[in-house]
């Protein structure tokens, strides 16, 4: 599975202040609350819960909810509603608002279940202009009812803030709802916070409404707030070895990743996965261009993917490094880069000094040094054209593990410096050959600049900064030199090396902190 995230993830208010005197506020508020007009009250007694006085505002409106015909509101039980909100996997909504209520319900002053039902169809389906919906809620009558009438206290009113999820196909979930606390009074507004529900497991859709279930006397409602907080999951693509999808989610709101199976770019008009230099079928599992290096693999067809075995392998597109030198140094080489890799992918040098990194555990377990080693040389493998080429000997006394202008590597040097904190034989490996890649593919001839990238590889490898070295004991031949390196935390390291004739002798670490 290949799973897009967002670096944000969005919270999204959408607030009913039931005020109507102003236009554009108004004309939003029924746009998500389409039947809001039919409860909203400015009449008698209507006071905004953040004003005092009724008899000092000329412009208060709320939201009155009444089941007694007497009363100046229509009759009904579903006050205001919010159209069907999209929601995705892992989404989560809140609510709150504040209500007023005069007298208590009483458990046995609650309207009926088939009113309740009634009314609740009829309201989901003038709020989303969506038929089925009434369907839906009539057919889930048994677990709707199981959370949607009644309440625990009979001293509240029967007010409340109620959610009902669907899935993508309008099918009921779930719902829930929340109502006054222990602290509320008759006579004044009251906080209702609908929080906690369980994060959605799935697309679908979310209304949440207001309703008043006594039978007789009136709530007012005043500031209602919903919150709709998003996942950052913006996309998931579940694979099959080959690369065929299934299960795909993309986020309703979200812009569409065409990076897919082993993040390769999808070319839609075609089906293809473009892979650089060939393009990839996954439906067939096959590349629809020869291997350039197909000779290196002749018990295989010229188009396979990964050796036929997706499962244990990836195709990184390589052979772009050419290493020349003894047999012997050419296997130090070897050895050193997939120590490096953890054993996690292999890389091989064929008869004409190409090197392949040829496969990729996709089940790899890579330490953060590994990982950032791998980052590092894929690059430099997986070109189309341009080719690094380097020379490597067992031992040189006129290089200190690399040597610029000649291209060499000293695997004996790199060897040395093996593992630990501070400068190690994965970092000095990574450096040499991101300089190499700098001076000859990327065209940065400045020893500065080409220096100045392989440093920045080094202290991905490394995990730390490297500091300026201490070079006053080293005469060129003898001596000894120190590298520096920071860590995140601040903790510095000393790597000392040691050198005879130009070859290491010794290595020796400090911690300086």
């Amino acid at each position: 599975m290949r799973v897009t995230f967002t670096s944000e993830s969005d919270e999204i208010d959408i607030p009913a202040s039931f005020e109507t005197d102003d236009a554009e506020t108004t004309l939003m508020e029924e746009f998500y609350f389409p039947n809001i007009g039919e409860t909203r009250y400015s009449g008698e007694g209507a006071v905004d819960h953040n004003s005092g006085d009724p008899d000092e505002s000329d412009h208060d409106e709320i939201a009155r909810v009444s089941n007694d015909l007497t009363e100046d509101s229509e009759d009904r039980i579903i006050g205001p509603s919010t159209m069907l909100l999209p929601v995705g996997p892992l989404d989560k909504i809140r609510a709150s608002v504040q209500a007023k209520y005069e007298v208590a319900s009483g458990n046995d002053q609650l309207v009926g279940q088939s009113a309740f039902m009634s009314a609740l169809a009829a309201a989901f389906v003038a709020v989303t202009g969506v038929s089925d919906i009434g369907g839906a809620i009539q057919s889930n009558q048994s677990s709707i009812l199981a959370w949607a009438l009644g309440h625990d206290d009979a001293t509240k009113a029967a007010a409340y803030i109620n959610y009902i999820y669907f899935d993508k196909d309008l099918n009921y979930i779930q719902g829930g709802f929340a109502t006054f606390d222990e602290s509320a009074t008759a006579g004044q507004y009251n906080p209702i916070s609908l929080n906690g529900i369980p994060a959605f497991p799935e697309e679908g859709y979310v209304v949440v409404y207001l309703s008043y279930e006594g039978k007789h006397g009136y709530v007012d409602f005043d500031d209602f707030t919903i919150t709709h907080t998003e996942s950052p999951v913006e996309q998931t693509d579940s694979y099959y070895p080959f690369g065929l999808t299934f299960n795909s989610y993309q986020r309703f709101d979200a812009e569409e990743n065409k990076f897919k199976y082993n993040g390769k770019e999808e070319q839609e008009e075609w089906g293809v996965l473009d892979y650089g230099a060939r393009m990839y079928m996954p439906d067939l599992g096959r590349f629809f261009t020869h291997d350039r290096f197909a000779e290196k693999y002749l018990d295989l067809t010229p188009y396979h993917y990964a050796a036929n075995n997706p499962i244990y392998y990836v195709d990184v597109n390589g052979d772009s490094l050419i290493v020349n030198g003894t047999q012997e140094a050419k296997d130090q080489f070897v050895t050193m880069m997939n120590s490096s890799l953890g054993g996690q992918a292999t890389v091989s040098i064929g008869d004409d000094g190409l090197v392949s990194l040829e496969s990729c555990n996709t089940d790899a377990c890579y330490t953060d040094s590994q990982g950032a080693f791998y980052d590092v040389i894929a690059p430099i493998l997986s070109l189309d054209s341009d080719v690094t080429e380097i020379t490597v000997v067992d031992r040189s006394e006129y290089l200190v593990a690399d040597g610029f202008r000649s291209q060499t590597l000293d695997m004996n040097d790199i060897g040395a410096f093996g593992d630990g904190e501070g400068l190690t034989t994965a970092g000095v490996l990574g450096h040499s050959l991101q300089e190499q890649y700098s001076k000859q593919v990327e065209g940065k001839r400045s020893y500065d600049d080409a220096h100045a990238d392989a440093i920045n590889a080094e202290n991905k490898i490394t995990g730390s900064e490297r500091l300026p070295s201490n070079t006053s004991g080293y005469d060129g031949r003898n001596g000894e030199i120190d590298f520096f390196h920071r860590k995140n935390n601040g903790e510095v390291n000393r790597t000392t090396i040691r050198l005879t004739k130009g070859n290491i002798r010794e290595v020796k670490r400090k911690k300086m902190n």
